[in-house]
C-alpha cells in the first residue's frame, strides 16, 4: 500500500463511525405555481434531510444547469432532521427544466438534482405606441413592444389600418403605416404571431387624423367629368 493510502486508512479508522455517518441524505424542492410562465415569479421550496442528530442549517442554491436562472434558499428552518426555505425564481425562456440544488451549511456539501420543472410560454400583451397621434393626413410610425418585458421575443409583427399594412424588418418591432384614409378616427392594429417563449397576441387602438377641409373635399370629390368639366382634358 502507499504512503498516502495508508494514510487515508489511517484517518478513517480514528474517525467514529457516528462522524464517518453524517451526511445530508437528500433534498426535495417544489414549486408554487406547478407550471409557471415565462416571466412569471413562482417560489421554489427545499425541504433538506440530514442523518442527524443536528438540524440542517445553512442554504440552499437551486439552479438550472446551463441556464443563468438560480436562487438561494435560506437560512433554513426546522427541527429534528429536517429543515426547509424558500426562494424565488423568474424564467426567461419556456420548456422542462432540469433542476439541482446543492447543500452550504453545518454538514459536508452536498449537490442532488432534484425535481424538474416545466416552464409555459408568457401570455402576452402588447403595448401599441402610434406616433405622431393626432396626425395629418400621412404615414404615422407604429411600435409594439412585448409584455412580459423578459427575454428576446423573436415572433413576427404585422400592423395594418382599414386596407393598409406594414411589416417590420426581421428583428424589429416598428413600421412605417398610413393610416386608412377614409375616417378622421382610423384603427391602428397590430398582430403578433408569438414563438416558444411568449404567446401570440394583438392590440388596436383609434388614432385622431386631422387636415384642412380642402383637402378633405379633395379626398372625397370625383373625378372631373371630361364631357362637362370645362377644365378637363378632354380633346387635348
Amino acid at each position: 500500500m502507499s504512503l498516502p493510502g495508508f494514510r487515508l486508512v489511517l484517518l478513517l479508522l480514528l474517525m467514529s463511525p457516528a462522524a464517518l455517518a453524517q451526511s445530508i441524505t437528500g433534498i426535495s424542492v417544489s414549486y408554487s405555481p406547478a407550471s409557471p410562465r415565462v416571466g412569471q415569479p413562482y417560489t421554489a421550496t427545499a425541504t433538506v434531510t440530514a442523518t442527524g442528530p443536528s438540524t440542517p442549517a445553512g442554504t440552499v442554491q437551486i439552479r438550472f444547469p446551463g441556464n443563468p436562472e438560480t436562487c438561494t434558499a435560506g437560512p433554513l428552518v426546522g427541527s429534528g432532521v429536517t429543515a426547509t426555505a424558500t426562494c424565488t425564481l423568474v424564467s426567461s425562456t419556456a420548456g422542462l427544466k432540469s433542476m439541482q440544488a446543492s447543500f452550504e451549511g453545518n454538514y459536508p456539501p452536498a449537490n442532488f438534482g432534484v425535481a424538474p420543472i416545466t416552464i409555459q410560454p408568457a401570455t402576452t400583451t402588447l403595448a401599441l405606441k402610434v406616433l405622431p397621434d393626432p396626425s395629418a393626413r400621412n404615414r404615422v410610425f407604429v411600435q409594439a413592444l412585448v409584455q412580459p418585458d423578459v427575454g428576446n421575443p423573436t415572433g413576427s409583427y404585422t400592423f395594418t389600418s382599414g386596407a393598409n399594412s406594414c411589416t417590420p424588418a426581421a428583428g424589429e418591432n416598428w413600421c412605417s403605416l398610413l393610416p386608412d384614409q377614409s375616417t378622421t378616427t382610423p384603427v391602428v392594429s397590430v398582430s403578433y404571431s408569438g414563438d416558444a417563449n411568449f404567446g401570440a397576441a394583438s392590440a388596436g387602438t383609434p388614432i385622431t387624423v386631422t387636415d384642412l377641409p380642402w383637402i378633405r373635399r379633395l379626398v372625397s370629390a370625383p373625378f372631373p367629368d371630361q364631357v362637362t368639366d370645362p377644365y378637363s382634358n378632354a380633346g387635348v
